[in-house]
């Protein structure tokens, strides 16, 4: 936590799952969990420098995009097989390619957030279990371009 107060002039995208952002709030994980959305204001008024510009995602089966001073949108209907490990991994890889093309911290998160549950949709109907990292991913493509790259 004592780290964000040197960011400065960065686009970031912060992706705590519940866990991680207990720990930024030196709180219990069940406080996070409890109530998500004020999880989420407090993760975004958390000291920073003001010229930073960071868009957090609260992880889990619904996640939570937001950003001091903005909108928070809550992605509803999310997908208990991404629960595993590597897939915040393949979200974090999503969104690098994303703002490499958009350029903007909050249209990434929300694209990145959208393809990966798509994904995790798309996978779930093939197979009722938790999907590997290289699963979601490999369903990026398909969903963006229709076909595997």
């Amino acid at each position: 936590p004592n780290l964000l107060k040197y960011v400065k002039d960065l686009d970031i995208i912060a992706t705590p799952h519940p866990k991680e952002a207990a720990f930024l709030l030196s709180c219990p994980v069940d406080i996070v969990q409890a109530n998500r959305i004020a999880a989420m204001d407090s993760l975004c008024q958390l000291p920073i420098n003001k010229q930073a510009k960071i868009v957090w995602i609260l992880k889990g089966a619904c996640p939570i995009i937001a950003q001091r001073n903005g909108h928070t949108i809550v992605c509803e209907g999310g997908i208990s097989s991404l629960s595993i490990a590597g897939s915040g991994d393949t979200l974090a890889g999503i969104l690098a390619a994303l703002f490499k093309m958009t350029k903007n911290t909050l249209e990434t998160a929300i694209l990145g957030v959208t393809a990966h549950l798509s994904a995790g949709r798309v996978l779930l109907q093939k197979a009722k279990r938790g999907h590997f990292a290289s699963e979601i991913a490999s369903e990026i493509p398909v969903l963006l371009y229709g076909k595997t790259i």
